[in-house]
């Protein structure tokens, strides 16, 4: 048997997340999952924030722009490129935020 075909069905399935979900999670706001995470946002006028531990990096509600290395993009991309997350984890962290919940983003059940 083909181990790697072994290992992909050996995982837990990730859940299905919808449409609806995924727009919700790019449109969440990035200040309360980034202090939730303990990372120092410094204001920097106009709706905008820096963030300490990532110098350069400017976030404004739900966009962020890291002009140096030249990425940016929504919510969810900052969870995958900054934060290293891979996008079903971006997912999970991004619903279980207060504001998600509200949104009623949660994973529909496997």
């Amino acid at each position: 048997m083909n181990p790697t075909h072994h290992a992909r069905h050996a995982r837990p399935s990730a859940p299905q997340w919808s449409k609806e979900q995924i727009r919700a999670a790019r449109m969440a706001p990035i200040a309360p999952l980034l202090e939730k995470r303990r990372l120092h946002l410094i204001d920097a006028g106009g709706g905008n924030h820096t963030v300490r531990e990532h110098p350069g990096l400017i976030i404004k509600d739900s966009y962020w722009r890291w002009p140096e290395r030249e990425l940016g993009g929504n919510t969810i991309d900052l969870c995958m490129q900054v934060l290293r997350l891979n996008f079903n984890d971006a997912m999970l962290e991004l619903t279980q935020a207060p504001e998600a919940r509200e949104d009623g983003i949660a994973p529909k059940p496997s």
